[in-house]
C-alpha cells in the first residue's frame, strides 16, 4: 500500500507499507523526518510527545535497515534488523563526494585515485589507481569481502 505525506519545505513524498499495517500505521498523521548528514529520508509522527519513525512503530527492532536504501519503504520484506554498523555499511556515497563512488577519494598530490572502507571503526587502505572506475572496483571487491549482504556496490562502467 501507498500513503502520501506532503511537506511545505520537503515535498510530496510515497511512503509504501504493507497492507496489513495500514490501519495502525494511518491512524497517525505522519510527517517528513530528514537527516540531511546522511541524505535520508524518513516517515516520524509524535507518540506521546516522542518522535517515533514509521520503522520504529512497525518493528521491534533497535536498529532498522532498509535493504534498499528507500527510508520511505517500509514495507516488512525491506526492513532487517541490524547493528549501527551493518546499517552504516549499507549506505550510499557521502554528500561531499566528488568521484561519485562510495569508497574512493582524489589524491590532489599524486592525481591518482585512493580506495579504501571501513569495517569496525578501522579504515582499510585498499591501493592508489589511475582511474576512478578501477578504484571503485577494489572498494565493491573488498565491500564484498568485509560487509557481505549489507554491502552497497559502486555502479561501475568502463568504456574501452
Amino acid at each position: 500500500m501507498k500513503f502520501i505525506i506532503e511537506s511545505p519545505k520537503y515535498g510530496r513524498h510515497e511512503v509504501l507499507i504493507d497492507d496489513e499495517d495500514a490501519a495502525g500505521v494511518l491512524r497517525h498523521r505522519w510527517h517528513v523526518a530528514v537527516n540531511n548528514r546522511r541524505r535520508a529520508i524518513y516517515a516520524g509522527t509524535h507518540i506521546n510527545n516522542k518522535c517515533v519513525t514509521l520503522q520504529q512503530y512497525l518493528t521491534t527492532y533497535r536498529q532498522t535497515d532498509h535493504i534498499n536504501g528507500n527510508g520511505l519503504d517500509c514495507r516488512r520484506c525491506n526492513m532487517r534488523e541490524s547493528t549501527r554498523a551493518q546499517n552504516m555499511q549499507n549506505r550510499g556515497s557521502q554528500k561531499n563526494n566528488t568521484s561519485g563512488y562510495k569508497g574512493v577519494i582524489f589524491l590532489k598530490a599524486t592525481k591518482k585515485w585512493m580506495a579504501q572502507i571501513w569495517k569496525d571503526g578501522v579504515k582499510e587502505y585498499l591501493g592508489v589507481y589511475d582511474l576512478k572506475e578501477h578504484a571503485a572496483i577494489a572498494y565493491n571487491n573488498a565491500a564484498r569481502r568485509l560487509h557481505g549482504e549489507y554491502a552497497v556496490l559502486n555502479e561501475v562502467l568502463i568504456c574501452k
